[in-house]
Parts: C-alpha cells; structure tokens; sequence
C-alpha cells in the first residue's frame, strides 16, 4: 500500500504525507500499535519538512499524540500536545476553538503525567478562554465545561468540578428542560461529585430528583428507577441512616426479583448490600439470609474456588465471628484457606 503511494506521490510530497496518516488511520482502527504508529511518524516527518502546511502537521501530531494518551504513554503525548501548543498558538492565537481543544489536552496531559499544579493552571485558563471564546448556547461550550469538570474529579477538586457540573446543568435546563437525557445526565454528575465530596446534604436532593424522572420516565417497575432508589439506599447508609437504606434496598430487591427472577447477579448485588446493612445493624438472622441468598447465587454462576464466590463466604464467616458462633465462622475460613 504504502509503496504504490510512493510511485504515484513521491516520499517527500505533502500528497504522500496525507497518505500515511490516511494508513495510519486505518491501523489504528484495527489496533495495529505498531504499524498505526509508523505510518504517523512517516507523516510527521514529511510535513514537519513542508512549512507552508503546518494545519497538516497540527493534525498529525494531534493523531499521533492522541494515539499515544490512549496506549498510556502518556510523556509521549505531552511533548506532541506542547509543540502543538507553540505552533496553533502562532498560526491562529489562542482565541480559537482548536487551540481551546488543544489545551484542553496538555492540561490532561499534565495530570496524566503528575504535574498536577501545571494541570490546574491549564484547567483554569481553558475556562477563561472558552467563555471568551464560544458561546454560552453552542451546545460545544457545555460539552467542554463537562469534559473540564470530568478532569477536576479526576483531579479530586471537588468545588471546582462542582461549580463547572452546575453550569453545565443550568445551561441544559434552559435549553431543553428537565426530561431531556443531557439533562438528566447533567444533574447525575453532579449528584456524583457532591457524593464524591462527601456533601450529603447536597447530593440527596440530586438523588431524590433522579430518581422522580426515572420513576416517570419508566415506571416503578423499571431497572431504571430501582437504580436510582439504590444510589438512595447507598446515600443512607453512607450517612448512617440505616433504616431508611434498609427501605430503599428492600424496594430494589423486589423491582429486580420482578423482572428477572431471584438468581441473578443483578439480584445477588442487593442481596449484598442488604446483607452487609443487616450485619451493620446487628441483625444477624436477616444478615445471614441475604448473605446466604448471595452466596448461593455466586456458587451456581462461578463455583466455590471463584473470588467472587469467596468474598461472599468470607462475608458471612464475618457474621458469624461477631457473633461468636465461632465454630461456623472457623468452618468457612478454613475453607477460605484452601
């Protein structure tokens, strides 16, 4: 392929160049690291020798760069996302969306590679020129405060995520109301960096809120709203407020054992969770029947050697050791010794 486009072009032609990004393209899509790599090194190498091209050579470093962030080399692409930097910056300016895109990436870069002061100050200037730059209703202006936010969390800076998170759902409210799905996934992450940061008092109206559209959307019969009563359950158990996680859980254990049956792994998740807030409450009998409802659903599907299947018995030979029934809880961790 490459040495027919070598006749047609030339080695040295910006056609050729074109050429083996085009291939470079195509290997990548097939997961071929080597290959997708060499093509676009070729690329790069002609393009960097054509200076009256260089939104080409933009564009091929960005691929290039880009490949390398999602393999992991992560320095790789930091050096590619800089010279990028220097040169968008010197043909275009930094007022423009594809240099905003670019330092988007370098602030990602920067947190990839543990630069993590370097990464924030990007963080902060990509706000500052997004709302210079782009318009609060072009719907790229949310999708890049999201996509900013996303990097805070990552980042674990709650407040600004959170602020960010805010904007994002004030803008899809007035754009498209309560009902729409950007909306709903606005609100969800939010609800999300409030749980992240441990603010409680925030995030349960988030998640009451979710699960009100859920339950009108779907029905109280849907796995849809059953999620949403989880997240609930798991608020409350968070805040120590086990009863009422006790009745979300409960809620949930019915919905799915109503949809597909009680032996599922979708069903063994609350049986869990439901085992688990029992054994928290000193409610042993209730403990063990749902620690037992999970550990016969894990045995069926994975066997008794599956870690799954030992995380369970290890669980309530737990129980059974708070409980000073000493002789079953050393009858499971022998077991679990084997």
């Amino acid at each position: 392929m490459a040495e027919i486009s070598i006749k047609k072009y030339g080695a040295t032609s910006v056609d050729y160049g074109k050429e083996m990004n085009r291939i470079a393209m195509l290997y990548e899509s097939i997961r071929d690291s080597a290959q997708t790599e060499m093509y676009y090194k070729q690329a790069l190498s002609i393009f960097r020798g054509h200076t009256p091209k260089p939104e080409l050579l933009i564009s091929v470093i960005n691929n290039l760069a880009d490949f390398y962030e999602t393999g992991n080399r992560y320095n790789d692409a930091l050096s590619l996302y800089q010279e990028n930097d220097s040169l968008i910056k010197s043909l275009k300016g930094t007022a423009t969306i594809v240099y905003i895109t670019n330092a988007y990436n370098l602030a990602r870069s920067y947190f990839h590679t543990n630069q993590f002061s370097l990464a924030e100050s990007q963080c902060q200037n990509v706000y500052k020129l997004l709302k210079k730059v782009v318009e609060q209703n072009n719907p790229n202006y949310a999708i890049s405060l999201n996509n900013l936010a996303d990097l805070y969390v990552k980042m674990k800076n709650y407040s600004q995520a959170e602020s960010l998170y805010t904007e994002v759902l004030q803008i899809r409210k007035a754009a498209l109301g309560e009902n729409d799905e950007n909306y709903i996934t606005a609100l969800s992450n939010l609800a999300r960096v409030y749980l992240d940061a441990a603010d409680y008092k925030k995030a349960e109206p988030a998640f009451l809120q979710l699960a009100d559209i859920a339950k009108a959307k779907a029905g109280i019969s849907s796995i849809y709203y059953a999620n949403k009563l989880m997240d609930l359950g798991n608020l409350c158990y968070n805040t120590l407020r086990y009863k009422e996680a006790e009745k979300y859980y409960l809620q949930v254990a019915d919905i799915k054992k109503g949809i597909s049956g009680d032996t599922t792994s979708d069903y063994a998740s609350v049986a869990g969770s439901l085992g688990f807030l029992y054994h928290k409450m000193g409610l042993v009998d209730k403990a063990e029947s749902w620690y037992n409802i999970k550990l016969s659903i894990r045995k069926k599907k994975y066997g008794e050697k599956n870690e799954f299947y030992l995380s369970e018995l290890n669980s309530l030979a737990d129980l059974y050791k708070s409980n000073k029934e000493m002789a079953k809880a050393d009858s499971m961790y022998s077991h679990l010794k084997k």
